[in-house]
């Protein structure tokens, strides 16, 4: 019986400790507009994520006549098979421009997982920083039940970006563990993302 209350007591202060996790206050980018984010962003450093896996992984958004945006990713597997996701980003805020939303599914695979369904619902997409011509930096995070989703990319315009601004906007990430961040391969890609 002892055991048991035990038990019970401390999966009570692990459930409580867990479900407290909070994403962190993080400002995003003021006056961000759409119409200059468009275009081809390469992914230059990202914290690990289950869905984008390979290399050469680049973003091209297209502004959609409704206001949202449609975002393409494509990615490179090992064997240089190309693989595309596609996703639409939406206004999440009235008053932060640069509060979107996203969900994507994967381009030409109609049968999804059930895990595939669940990462792929409207998260957020928040626009921290971006001078639209350069650097990008995006993050999302959210409380999915007992643990924390978060996830942050730093985006370029180039295929690889200055480690001086680089490292300008991995300070800005000071809040979460930046050490886990992956440099991202764009080395031998197509030409064309």
């Amino acid at each position: 019986m002892k055991g048991a209350l035990l038990m019970l007591f401390v999966s009570s202060i692990c459930f409580i400790r867990a479900s407290s996790s909070r994403c962190p206050h993080i400002a995003v980018k003021q006056n961000f507009t759409v119409k200059e984010y468009v275009g081809t962003w390469y992914e230059i450093q990202r914290l690990h994520t289950a869905f984008v896996k390979g290399k050469c992984v680049a973003q091209r958004y297209t502004l959609q006549v409704d206001g949202w945006m449609k975002m393409v990713t494509q990615k490179m597997l090992p064997n240089g098979t190309l693989i595309a996701y596609e996703g639409d980003i939406a206004p999440a805020s009235v008053n932060e421009t640069a509060k979107l939303q996203f969900r994507a599914f994967k381009l030409g695979h109609p049968a999804m997982s059930l895990q595939d369904i669940l990462e792929f619902s409207f998260n957020p997409y928040w626009i921290i920083a971006t001078d639209y011509r350069n650097y990008s930096l995006v993050y999302s995070c959210w409380n999915a039940g007992l643990r924390l989703q978060e996830y942050a990319w730093i985006l370029s315009r180039e295929r690889h970006l200055h480690e001086n601004t680089t490292n300008y906007l991995r300070d800005i990430l000071s809040d979460i563990n930046i050490k886990k961040m992956i440099i991202s391969d764009q080395d031998g890609c197509p030409s064309q993302a």
